[in-house]
């Protein structure tokens, strides 16, 4: 194990205390973001003006900094991302964590010595994915945390690239950067950093209409990977990344010093064995009904999921004796030692749980009385808080004790100055005083100048190496060596930090101008799985006809293929919503043959099927789902190749209009999937990769604390489930304003439609293109407002 390369350690900064605690336990790097630009809104963040700050803090540390610029940017925003980019170009940034393709190109022309790391919002999940983003001039692709250890194994011998995973934190139940639940259901988007968090509320779910459980059904434990560390460090992954830029310092602190201490021990051993009180710590910091290794050995399941409670239970304390109704008070047995300061939380049968605070030092074993009404006998109680661990890990960000090793010289001669020097990695720094004295009585020892030189106290140097050059018989006070030692230690950080300061940028941001291309010709396009509404759609004559992999990779499309000719419509074979690379073992060679055939061309929906069909010689584009925002990102598609390109729905009309052209597209008909997650909650229960539910013909929904449900659209094949939105998208009503503002391409979604009802649809809008009322027009349009229905972000946007 020693042999191997030893992997960075990366650490959450979610404020300047935060990145001060997880330097000093002994990170590697840390990640951090500014006020806005960045994917953690809701985190403390770092001041802008703080920034220099934090990086030069770093630097003089010999940690490295990469800063998260990991949102999805409208327009109007690229003026101050590039003044922040500016910025921490110019104070050395190491990295910047991007999830914006326009934002990567962006920063690709205009700062090239600013490594590109790929956030897991990129949604990087496939050998594939990985090439495109090296094919793209990214360094570094931060990996999704469904893959498997073997994945992540394929994915470094095949690309060599360096790839970063997460080991520590919470677990999102959707596929990083494909979620929108947050976003249509209250405009706060979490491809933006706003995310409400609506996957860790409570939620029903139903088998047709037979309620199975309930719970918080969409809430995963966090994750703790500390076991398969050394797993990990074989597999080759370049850094290992704790999340947690919205928790507290204590907790960067403490699980930074952990995973170090382990990282060390397996690169020194090769193996080890988990203190208690360690992962104990872990547990006080942070869990949700324990911990999880995630998907590293397993593709899911119960064992994952925290459904009893989604905030952090702290660690096991005792349980209620009993209620004294005469003292008025809650008696409790506890189990571990409790101090003044701790906090503890008493699971009662109804929520809210109780909460506490411990005023006097109790034993392990003790009874303690707290004044609280509304326990019962044998309610669990638990830690939520530990002073003591608390007071322990703030010295981590109230001292700087972080420092990195140097070599030193100290010239004590007779007749000349005296001169203490530092010398690091090609820095140099001198500092020059008077010459010595001669001894009188007793001379200056080499000892008493070696233990002055010595003394950097928390200055970020401390010295492995002096080369003390002295004279036997000078005198000289020891507070002339501390002087001089400060001052060469002072200019030697100035120096060390200067290393990796870049010249300043001069120009300010110029946006890019392209050209719109208008041919006049609107189109409506169909997305669906089922053969009847295809025809159906080819039938009316519409531009474009998306086949889903449910249809193409189960049926024979000769007959649409035929159908289509006649029609002059064109058939996109739509590509999997989510292709790791043993999804594409399986459907490649289908996807080949189909290439051979009269289709038209495919619909891409991650980096890698766009990287991979484009070989195969027909048309390409671009889907939704890979989050175009803004001009920059929706060229950058356009100058891979795509034919085509659909707009992220978080986007108003009138922002969409600001660059978009008849090639781009939008969804203006359907239920558009809020979460796509290999944690389907109707098969948790599962025996390996698939549970027992698979091929089941029933009906599975959730439904929320306002009766809301949301269907389930499980893909058991691929193991992959999308959770819908409860109303579709219509907006039929309001498209002559679509016809001015909208792009070229008008796209219909259809899920769950009969027959008759997709007929009906297809036809109103495709009738509205050319200004036409269709005779079903206002019998849909009544129908849709009875069962519920919703006009997307197109008027109201996101945050």
């Amino acid at each position: 194990m020693n042999k191997m390369k030893k992997p960075e350690l990366l650490s959450p900064a979610g404020s300047f205390d935060s990145m001060r605690a997880a330097v000093n336990a002994g990170c590697d790097a840390v990640y951090f973001g500014g006020k806005s630009f960045n994917a953690r809104a809701g985190a403390a963040n770092i001041d802008d003006e703080a920034i220099p700050k934090a990086i030069d803090y770093c630097k003089s540390r010999g940690v490295k900094a990469y800063v998260t610029v990991n949102s999805l940017y409208k327009e109007e925003e690229f003026p101050g991302l590039y003044r922040f980019l500016k910025d921490i170009y110019r104070e050395g940034a190491d990295a910047a964590i991007v999830a914006d393709m326009g934002a990567a190109e962006m920063i690709r022309a205009e700062f090239p010595d600013l490594a590109l790391y790929a956030s897991a919002q990129m949604t990087v999940c496939s050998t594939d994915d990985v090439r495109f983003l090296q094919s793209a001039g990214f360094k570094r692709a931060v990996l999704s945390r469904e893959l498997s250890l073997e994945e992540i194994k394929t994915i470094i011998l095949e690309t060599g690239i360096e790839t970063e995973c997460f080991v520590h934190g919470a677990l999102c139940v959707c596929y990083s950067g494909q979620c929108l639940f947050s976003s249509l259901l209250g405009g706060r988007s979490g491809n933006r950093g706003r995310c409400a968090q609506p996957c860790r509320l409570n939620y029903e779910l139903y088998e047709n209409e037979r309620r199975l459980e309930s719970g918080h059904l969409l809430s995963p434990k966090d994750l703790n990977a500390l076991k398969s560390l050394p797993s990990l460090i074989a597999a080759g992954a370049t850094s290992f990344k704790i999340e947690g830029r919205m928790k507290s310092p204590e907790y960067a602190a403490g699980t930074t010093a952990i995973y170090r201490k382990y990282i060390d021990l397996a690169m020194e051993n090769g193996s080890f064995v988990i203190e208690e009180k360690d992962w104990k710590t872990l547990l006080q910091l942070f869990n949700r009904g324990g911990f999880t290794d995630g998907y590293l050995s397993r593709y899911g399941g119960k064992s994952m999921m925290s459904p009893q409670q989604s905030k952090n239970w702290g660690t096991y304390l005792g349980e209620v004796a009993k209620w004294d109704e005469r003292a008025q008070k809650c008696l409790i047995d506890i189990e571990e030692d409790v101090v003044p300061g701790d906090g503890l939380e008493i699971w009662t049968q109804d929520t809210p749980h109780i909460g506490s605070y411990i005023s006097r030092p109790a034993k392990a074993g003790d009874r303690i009385a707290i004044v609280k009404s509304g326990a019962q006998k044998g309610d669990k109680v638990y830690k939520s808080y530990d002073k003591r661990l608390m007071d322990q890990l703030k010295v981590y960000y109230e001292k700087d004790t972080r420092q990195m090793d140097a070599a030193a010289r100290g010239v004590f001669r007779k007749g000349e100055p005296i001169r203490v020097e530092i010398f690091k990695e090609g820095v140099f720094a001198q500092a020059i005083g008077e010459p010595p004295a001669p001894a009188e009585k007793a001379p200056l020892s080499r000892e008493r100048v070696l233990a002055q030189m010595n003394k950097t106290g928390n200055s970020p140097c401390r010295f492995t190496q002096i080369d003390l050059q002295m004279d036997d018989d000078i005198f000289l006070p020891l507070s002339k060596i501390n002087e001089l030692r400060r001052a060469a230690m002072e200019l030697f950080e100035k120096n060390y930090k200067e290393r990796y300061k870049r010249a300043e940028i001069q120009k300010d941001y110029l946006p890019e101008k392209y050209e719109k291309i208008h041919t006049g010709e609107k189109q409506t396009t169909v997305l669906t799985d089922d053969k009847s509404i295809a025809r159906q759609a080819i039938a009316t004559g519409v531009g474009r006809v998306y086949l889903e992999p449910a249809l193409w990779a189960r049926e024979n499309l000769d007959d649409l293929i035929n159908q289509k000719d006649k029609k002059n419509v064109q058939i996109y074979i739509a590509l999997p919503a989510i292709m790791r690379d043993e999804d594409k073992k399986r459907y490649w060679p289908e996807i080949e043959r189909l290439a051979q055939k009269d289709i038209d061309g495919f619909l891409a929906r991650t980096l890698g099927e766009f990287y991979s069909v484009k070989e195969l010689g027909k048309p390409v584009a671009a889907d939704y789902t890979l989050n175009v925002f803004n001009a920059r990102s929706y060229h950058f598609w356009l100058s891979q190749g795509a034919e085509s390109v659909a707009l992220s729905p978080e986007l108003t009309l009138y922002e969409g209009d600001g660059f978009a052209d008849d090639r781009g597209e939008i969804t203006v008909y359907g239920r558009l999937p809020l979460m796509t997650t290999v944690q389907c909650p109707a098969g948790t229960d599962r025996e390996g990769k698939y549970c027992k539910k698979k091929g089941s013909g029933a009906q599975y929904f959730l439904k929320d604390r306002k009766a809301m449900t949301f269907l389930l659209k499980r893909n058991c094949d691929d193991c992959v489930t999308q959770i819908l939105n409860s109303q579709p998208i219509f907006v039929l009503n309001y498209f002559d304003t679509f016809l001015e503002r909208a792009p070229g391409k008008f796209r219909l979604v259809f899920t769950n439609e009969d027959e008759g009802m997709g007929g009906r649809i297809i036809d109103c809008y495709d009738q509205a293109l050319y200004g036409i009322e269709s005779k079903y027009a206002k019998g849909l349009t009544e129908r849709m407002k009875r069962i519920g229905c919703t006009k997307g972000h197109f008027f109201r946007g996101v945050e």
